[in-house]
């Protein structure tokens, strides 16, 4: 995927959902509006 983003979020475990709630929706809104 050459144009493919990675993102690390500090002290979260494998569900980002539950862990990081407000910044992963940030990014998958940001995402999705492109």
């Amino acid at each position: 995927f050459p144009r493919a983003a990675t993102h690390v979020f500090h002290d979260a475990g494998h569900y980002l959902f539950e862990d990081k709630p407000c910044e992963t929706s940030q990014l998958i809104e940001a995402f999705l509006n492109k």
